[in-house]
């Protein structure tokens, strides 16, 4: 009678163990399978220069400081698409958080590409870059991208070329460099939670905080500075 009692509290055991553990399964599989599915896409800067077929170069932004200057892993993100368009002459469209007169990441973005030595027509901007799937979905309805290179960090490569991938545009990545230091892991936490939902509001199409007006990467990029 105890041997069976401590059967069924194995057993009991076992399921409410399954149970817990399943979300985080389900979050490791979909975590695989957006980096399997994206891994051979990354290129090296050279590779993608070889044969430029593509609409645009993006790069993806992140914080800046107080000072107004890009911070160490915007700068990484800026100083790899500008030595893709010393290659090539690639116009390139920088989205961020544009989000007050206060905060103003793709002004400080464009400037920054113009000071190397960029000339300003070639760098286009978006104002709503305000998350990952919208600086992409907005590259697609707003700019009219279909095909595109994405400059990022490689962690943060994964997740942007399978929303690309998902929402119809062809997309291969160029991996800045990772000048995150001990803190560096919190970066790859945060991205463990947000690849679930980037295929989450692929599958769904979420529209973006914003839209707006169609942008012609025919005409000159300083069209954008102000919208």
């Amino acid at each position: 009678m105890k041997d069976k009692k401590k059967k069924n509290i194995k057993r009991i055991l076992t399921v409410v163990i399954c149970i817990l553990l399943a979300p985080f399964v389900i979050l490791l599989l979909i975590n695989a399978a957006v980096i399997l599915s994206t891994a051979g896409s990354i290129k090296s800067p050279d590779s993608v220069a070889e044969d430029y077929d593509y609409e645009c170069t993006m790069v993806l932004g992140c914080s800046v400081r107080p000072d107004k200057t890009p911070s160490d892993m915007l700068r990484a993100r800026l100083d790899a698409a500008y030595e893709l368009y010393e290659k090539t002459g690639c116009r390139i469209v920088v989205s961020g958080d544009h989000e007050d007169q206060y905060y103003n990441e793709v002004k400080i973005m464009k400037e920054y590409l113009v000071q190397k030595g960029a000339l300003s027509e070639d760098i286009y901007m978006d104002h709503a870059g305000y998350s990952t799937y919208d600086s992409i979905y907005r590259l697609k309805e707003i700019f009219g991208v279909k095909k595109v290179v994405i400059v990022t960090q490689r962690y943060h490569l994964y997740r942007a070329l399978f929303i690309a991938k998902m929402l119809g545009i062809k997309a291969v990545g160029v991996e800045a460099d990772d000048v995150t230091s001990g803190n560096g892991y919190q970066n790859h936490i945060r991205e463990f939670a947000a690849r679930p939902k980037a295929l989450y509001d692929a599958l769904r199409k979420v529209q973006p905080k914003e839209l707006g007006e169609k942008v012609d990467l025919d005409k000159s990029g300083d069209l954008t500075d102000e919208i």
